[in-house]
């Protein structure tokens, strides 16, 4: 079956309390998403490829790249991310991932953007932000000596990445594993008429 006559269309987020949520997929194999969650907006533009059931998206965005290392040094003993934003509430709102050997823990940012690491042994820090979920952005790696980095929030935070998100047909609508960005069983998009 031809996927821009099937996906043609907009297809509305269905049975999520208080969310609002749809894809416009286009006959050019291209696909726009909006979401509205509370106070969050977010959006996505791309293309999509189809295959038997599978809907894989494709976003303009990257994923893995919303924070932006903008100072990086050693200093200290253990490790200090510090978030700068002109918003401060969202620079609350950020997450590090900290990986070492089999061990992952994870810290919060201050009511100041920062995220202080107890621990003198880091291989490697993510970030992730908890008002725009999506792949984690990767600060430091097992190359890197440092225990000191800024950064700051990029306008890509608003955007969302799909990378590894897939959809699947359900007769004429499509439905969505729980993941990073919608945590909730039973995502069902329904085509509108």
């Amino acid at each position: 079956m031809n996927a821009q006559k099937t996906l043609n269309g907009i297809y509305r987020l269905h049975g999520i309390q208080d969310m609002a949520a749809a894809f416009q997929f286009l006959p050019d194999s291209t696909f726009e998403f909006f979401y509205s969650y509370g106070a969050v907006d977010r959006k996505a533009k791309g293309t999509y490829t189809y295959d038997g059931d599978t809907i894989k998206l494709n976003s303009d965005k990257i994923g893995g790249a919303d924070f932006e290392i903008t100072e990086q040094r050693i200093s200290g003993k253990t490790y200090k991310v510090v978030v700068r934003d002109e918003n401060q509430y969202l620079t609350q709102k950020v997450r590090a991932i900290v990986t070492f050997g089999n061990l992952t823990k994870e810290y919060e940012a201050n009511e100041d953007g920062v995220i202080n690491i107890d621990t003198k042994n880091c291989e490697k820090i993510f970030l992730v932000h908890e008002l725009y979920p999506d792949v984690a952005s990767t600060i430091k790696d097992e190359l890197n000596a440092n225990t000191y980095f800024e950064v700051r929030l990029k306008p890509s935070l608003e955007d969302v990445s799909f990378k590894g998100i897939n959809l699947f047909k359900n007769g004429e609508n499509f439905k969505c594993l729980p993941n990073y960005f919608l945590p909730f069983s039973n995502i069902l998009f329904i085509k509108e008429d």
